[in-house]
């Protein structure tokens, strides 16, 4: 008798079992079609090309100890690595299959996103109750699914930092040190797993009414695992002066300075917030209704969700983290409620019926909202004439940089990366830069030609383009729908261009 039940024990464990691996890949196949759909947004990203380029590099070289093509910002002498293992798992998967195979690394760190959070709803929820809520708070908001799209390492980040919130549920300490040694190996923003870590130790002292000390060491194993990550390194200690340069940019913005920064660290109105995350701020004021104030998890997890959403009124980029977080928040803010799967449906369908609008003007305002010059910046590129090796490229715009490495790694240019790096280095020659963009300077070869020593003008600023052309100095090789090339002409062949 004793064995029959035992037996039935384990057809029934065997059945959840498939059951749960049936919700999850259903999950991941709309995940896939997702990523899919949104691929035309990720195309336009120009960091992709960055990432394509360090991988490449990378795969035939092996570490990138230093970038001459980026001498004005001293990365001749330093390359500033800070995304050491993203770049490391990009460059085995370029030897495979180039740049898509960089781009499937993208999609599977993606994925794993998907199934660790799915994981985490498992724990305190029925494998149905955490599909339908992974739905709702993850694949249906698309300002959550296009950032996941992007090849760029906070993907990375955001799947280790996501493993580390199942290892602080699970109160598991190797789980905690492993993920957070990951996180800062791949990508450098380490104050986000420390806030989590943090948030922790301070729930596991003051919320348990005994001290949680599972969750105390685990806390301590996962800060003890982004130490190891940050001294490891074989980049350590120039991946940190960059990380907090990046945290630097997040925060400030460049302290004042007229810098062009990307729309993802542009503050947000409150029109926008209202209309793009009204779900998951249903999902936060579920979870301070029926927050319990000895329930460890949720005032953990519910607390940092707190910190995350403030943050993110100044830097949006904490997109990324706010959502699996808010994910979680809302798991527990049902779990004790009686049937949790009606629950999870009825906030799936309201996620649903509030995601319509947002998927709607995303996909027919996308050319307006994501315009893609890639197209345009490689083709200008790729009129660079193959003597133009060693010589300097005025890239008017930071971000052309990273095409730049993409197509000609043999050419110099003057800024890529980031938008406050140059007037980091040289604020002067950085507002000079600005200034002529701006058509303030009337002799632009000056700029050009004397004070940043260049040989090629590669600009999409309307302005600057229109007095190039009508300037002797500057031969147009190139003239795109938005971007242009010009060649700098010494002095006497811009006598010789236009007759006395």
């Amino acid at each position: 008798m004793g064995e029959q039940i035992a037996l039935e024990r384990q057809v029934a464990a065997s059945k959840l079992r498939r059951g749960k691996l049936a919700l999850l890949v259903t999950l991941l196949a709309l995940y896939a079609c997702l990523f899919q759909s949104v691929a035309f947004f990720a195309r336009g990203d120009p960091d992709r090309y960055y990432h394509f380029a360090i991988s490449r590099m990378t795969a035939e070289g092996g570490l990138v100890r230093a970038l001459p093509q980026a001498a004005e910002l001293g990365w001749h002498e330093i390359f500033y690595e800070k995304e050491f293992l993203f770049h490391g798992l990009g460059a085995l998967a370029y030897g495979i299959a180039g740049d898509s195979g960089v781009t499937a690394i993208a999609f599977f760190l993606g994925a794993a996103t998907v199934a660790v959070l799915f994981e985490i709803g498992c724990a305190f929820l029925s494998a149905r109750a955490a599909t339908l809520l992974v739905l709702a708070t993850i694949l249906l908001q698309p300002n959550f699914v296009t950032r996941l799209a992007l090849v760029r390492p906070h993907v990375w980040g955001t799947l280790f930092f996501s493993i580390l919130c199942l290892a602080l549920v699970r109160r598991g300490k190797w789980l905690a040190l492993a993920s957070g040694a990951f996180f800062s190996l791949g990508y450098h923003a380490m104050y986000i797993p420390l806030t989590l870590l943090a948030a922790g130790a301070l729930a596991a002292i003051f919320v348990s009414r005994t001290k949680d000390k599972r969750l105390l060491v685990a806390c301590g194993f996962g800060v003890a695992g982004i130490i190891i990550g940050v001294l490891v390194n074989p980049y350590f200690p120039a991946n940190m002066v960059l990380g907090f340069t990046s945290l630097k940019i997040a925060l400030s913005q460049g302290q004042g300075l007229p810098l062009d920064f990307g729309s993802e660290l542009q503050p947000l109105g409150w029109v926008e917030i209202s209309k793009g995350y009204l779900f998951p701020f249903v999902l936060m004021a579920l979870g301070l209704r029926f927050h319990k104030k000895r329930d460890v998890n949720h005032t953990l997890f519910l607390g940092v969700a707190i910190v995350f959403w403030t943050a993110f009124l100044k830097t949006p980029r904490l997109v990324e983290y706010t959502f699996p977080v808010t994910a979680i928040v809302g798991f527990l803010a049902i779990a004790p409620r009686g049937r949790s799967e009606r629950w999870a449906l009825a906030l799936t369908c309201l996620a649903f019926v509030l995601a319509l609008p947002l998927w709607y003007g995303f996909f027919v305002h996308a050319a307006e909202y994501f315009p893609d010059y890639s197209s345009d910046y490689l083709a200008a590129i790729d009129k660079l004439p193959p003597d133009a090796r060693g010589k300097k490229v005025f890239n008017c715009e930071w971000s052309a940089g990273a095409y730049l490495l993409y197509r000609r790694p043999d050419v110099r240019f003057i800024d890529f990366s980031d938008p406050i790096l140059l007037a980091q280095v040289d604020s002067k020659k950085s507002m000079l830069r600005l200034m002529t963009l701006q058509g303030r300077v009337r002799d632009a070869y000056s700029v050009v030609h004397d004070a940043f020593a260049s040989d090629y003008v590669l600009c999409a600023s309307p302005t600057l383009v229109a007095q190039l052309e009508k300037d002797r100095h500057f031969r147009d090789l190139h003239a795109g729908k938005t971007v242009h090339l010009f060649e700098v002409l010494t002095p006497a062949a811009a006598s010789r261009a236009v007759p006395d």
